[in-house]
């Protein structure tokens, strides 16, 4: 998970919308990382809270998986990218 959000992070293309379809794309469809209903409610309480929403769905992403250190990678990421 934090190789892949690194990797999204450097080599995504697109704003804020265009990322969080490519996390839907790769980590609920293809990889299945994620299940539908994490994503749909990461989804909606990320369009809720400020900031772009691709880096609000990340941390819910890697708080919601809670057996690596995906929550800490994607925390420190997204605080470095909004300064």
């Amino acid at each position: 998970m934090v190789r892949y959000m690194l990797r999204l992070g450097t080599l995504g293309f697109g704003g804020p919308v265009a990322l969080a379809g490519y996390m839907h794309r790769d980590l609920v469809e293809a990889r299945g990382w994620i299940p539908e209903d994490d994503y749909s409610e990461g989804i909606a309480l990320a369009q809720l809270a400020p900031k772009p929403i691709a880096a609000q769905l990340a941390i819910y992403l890697g708080t919601s998986t809670t057996a690596s250190l995906a929550p800490v990678s994607t925390i420190k990421r997204t605080a470095k990218l909004s300064d």
